[in-house]
């Protein structure tokens, strides 16, 4: 396997941020990116992703979604005061930066990928394993992912906890 990073035990919730906070950029400009942790029970890779919400000690997951809305919002303000929002024709008003977020959250558990957001399955039933797949356009999909769309940092938070 190869990395672009890997983080030790002395590594801080700030330190990890810091390095792929750039992610969160790219993001912004129309590329996809993924934050992925990896390692053995118990090595820490929820408390990286998650941190400790209830001690204000927010993970990689909070602090990425934060940054993307905040790039969000400034793209928009940006674009409204440079005026491109204006027809350059006429100099009527069109259609503002828009963006439109979705949030979807699968597990990779022993080779079987599962849809975190889906509805729970009848008591004594199995849950249904998803497939990744390349669609016809080359981008990697998972179709049947249950994706819900979120305007704001409390939205991702709402749906993740459920």
């Amino acid at each position: 396997y190869s990395f672009d990073r890997i983080w030790g035990p002395e590594s801080t919730q700030r330190g990890v941020f810091q390095d792929v906070e750039p992610l969160a950029l790219s993001v912004v400009d129309g590329f996809n990116a993924t934050i992925f942790a990896y390692g053995q029970t118990s090595s820490g890779k929820s408390y990286t992703m998650e941190g400790i919400p209830d001690c204000n000690q927010h993970g990689i997951s909070h602090r990425t979604v934060k940054k993307i809305f905040n790039l969000l919002h400034l793209r928009a303000q940006q674009a409204s005061e440079s005026g491109e929002n204006r027809d350059p024709a006429d100099g009527s008003t069109v259609s503002p930066f828009v963006f439109n977020i979705e949030v979807s959250m699968l597990e990779i558990y022993n080779d079987e990928v599962y849809d975190l957001l889906a509805p729970p399955v009848a008591a004594g039933g199995k849950k249904t394993h998803l497939d990744v797949r390349r669609g016809k356009d080359g981008l990697v999909e998972v179709p049947g992912l249950v994706k819900e769309g979120v305007c704001c940092l409390e939205d991702v938070v709402a749906v993740l906890s459920r």
